[in-house]
């Protein structure tokens, strides 16, 4: 009656398998909710050619027992762009270009459903902008100017030393207050939606 018991549940697993995409790459993670293992979450991660995330698929989580997808792109230098919001289905496994239609449906047709990062044209990966998803946000990123300081500016320059004359401190500290030389220090200028400056205060 075990044997019996043990082929059944392989069986019911090998099913359960079987239902994924088999053209796609994937990883299935299977989270048990009891110790009999008749209740669990299936959790399924699907990645594309170059083994980067592509596809998540949660199984049954929705109040109507359907499928939450959500969707990730990149550019064609292989940096995370659009991260698309997720959406409600009863498949495990939805192309891309699919997706991108059915999801404005889900957010009463919002034309961008998703968050968009944009990267600056150089070999740093340097995010200059961030849009958040939705419509409504398309016009307002949080945007980062990358920029090197001026002699004139607000940059200081602080050296602080302690004096050891024959081996014994002489608790003196010569502190220098000048400004930083021109263009010797980088300054990164944040802006919120608004395009209003946040200003960055640290130690460089």
């Amino acid at each position: 009656m075990k044997r019996l018991y043990l082929f059944l549940s392989l069986l019911s697993v090998a099913c359960s398998l079987s239902s994924q995409n088999n053209n796609q790459n994937y990883v299935l993670t299977r989270t048990m909710l009891n110790e009999s293992g008749t209740q669990y979450i299936d959790n399924i991660q699907y990645f594309d050619g170059l083994g980067r995330p592509s596809q998540n698929v949660q199984k049954g989580v929705t109040p109507s027992r359907a499928n939450l997808v959500t969707l990730q792109e990149y550019d064609g230098f292989g940096r995370a762009t659009k991260s698309w919001l997720p959406h409600v289905t009863t498949s495990t496994y939805l192309d891309p270009g699919s997706f991108k239609n059915s999801v404005p449906g889900t957010y009463n047709g919002d034309s961008r459903p998703y968050a968009e990062t944009i990267y600056e044209n150089s070999p740093l990966n340097r995010v200059v902008e961030q849009y958040g998803p939705g419509a409504a946000w398309s016009q307002h990123p949080v945007s980062t100017s990358y920029l090197t300081n001026t002699a004139s500016g607000d940059v200081t320059f602080h050296e602080i030393g302690h004096v050891i004359y024959q081996g014994k401190s002489q608790n003196k500290v010569i502190d220098y207050h000048n400004k930083s030389r021109n263009r010797l220090l980088l300054t990164p200028r944040p802006y919120d939606e608004h395009h209003n400056k946040n200003v960055k205060r640290g130690v460089y």
